[in-house]
């Protein structure tokens, strides 16, 4: 878990394994969430949302950006379906190395 100031907002972002996903929180209330589904041992990232009231705050990118640092720091491959992962990691080529190629490409026939 990890706590951060997103454009004012006091945010915590963490991993929620028994439901697959990622999730921000404001308060005690989870206002984000990033969808994932592991398989093969990659873990495939297929829908992120955050409220709608919240959107254009950061909040969606400092989602990805905490799963992305998450998945790093514990030697998975991820496999980024979902457009904002896929924007995000074009964006910042530190995390390509975490990708699985091959596997994306099979998914969604591109890299």
């Amino acid at each position: 878990m990890t706590e951060a100031k997103q454009d004012g907002l006091e945010a915590r972002f963490r991993d929620d394994p028994e439901n697959h996903r990622y999730v921000v929180e404001i308060g005690d209330e989870v206002v984000g969430h990033a969808v994932y589904h592991v398989r093969r041992d990659r873990y495939l990232f297929v829908h992120t949302e955050v409220d709608p009231e919240l959107s254009g705050r950061g909040l969606g990118k400092g989602l990805v950006r905490f799963a992305l640092d998450d998945m790093a720091s514990r030697q998975e491959l991820v496999v980024p379906i979902c457009p904002l992962f896929v924007s995000f990691i074009a964006s910042n080529p530190q995390y390509r190395d975490i990708v699985d190629w091959s596997m994306t490409e099979r998914i969604t026939g591109s890299t």
